[in-house]
C-alpha cells in the first residue's frame, strides 16, 4: 500500500513539475495502472529531436522503490544511449538507483541524455560513431529518423 502511495505522489508531483516550470519537456498519461504507466517525453530544444515527441513505457516493479522503475521508448528513436527496442542506458536505471531517485528526476534524467550523449557508454554503436566523428551527418539521420518514426508536433 505504501508503494501506491507513493506513486500516486510521485504522478502527482510529474504533474505539478511540469505545471510549474511550464514545460512541455514530458507528459503522463492518466493511469489506470499505477504499475504500467505511459507517457511522453518532448525533443528538447536545440537538439535534432526538437519538435517531435517519444512515447514512453513505465513499468514499476512490486519491489519500488527499492528496484528501479523500467522506462523504454516505444517511439522508435536513434540515439547513442538508446538501443533499437528503447531501452535506455542510464546509470540510475540500473546500478545507481536508490529509493531516494523519482520517477519525475529518472524522466529529467532522461530528457538531459537527449540533450547530451555519452557515446563513451553506448547502446547504439552506429550512431555513436557518428555522433563522435560526423555531427552534421549524425543531426541529419537523427532528423530523418525523426520524420520517419517519431510524432511531429507544433
Amino acid at each position: 500500500m505504501a508503494t501506491n502511495q507513493r506513486i500516486n505522489n510521485e504522478i502527482k508531483n510529474i504533474n505539478k513539475f511540469v505545471s510549474d516550470n511550464e514545460t512541455s519537456m514530458f507528459i503522463l498519461d492518466d493511469p489506470t495502472d499505477l504499475y504500467n504507466l505511459s507517457g511522453s517525453i518532448y525533443g528538447p530544444v536545440d537538439t535534432p529531436y526538437h519538435g517531435y515527441m517519444f512515447n514512453i513505457s513505465i513499468k514499476i516493479p512490486k519491489e519500488y522503490p527499492f528496484k528501479s522503475p523500467d522506462i523504454k521508448f516505444t517511439t522508435p528513436i536513434l540515439h547513442p544511449n538508446i538501443d533499437m527496442s528503447g531501452r535506455i542506458c542510464l546509470d540510475t536505471l540500473q546500478d545507481k538507483w536508490t529509493p531516494a531517485n523519482t520517477i519525475c528526476a529518472t524522466l529529467i534524467s532522461i530528457n538531459s541524455l537527449l540533450s547530451d550523449p555519452n557515446p563513451s557508454s553506448p547502446l547504439n554503436a552506429e550512431i555513436a560513431k557518428k555522433f563522435t566523428n560526423n555531427k552534421a551527418d549524425y543531426k541529419k539521420t537523427i532528423k530523418d529518423h525523426c520524420k520517419k518514426n517519431a510524432i511531429k508536433v507544433e
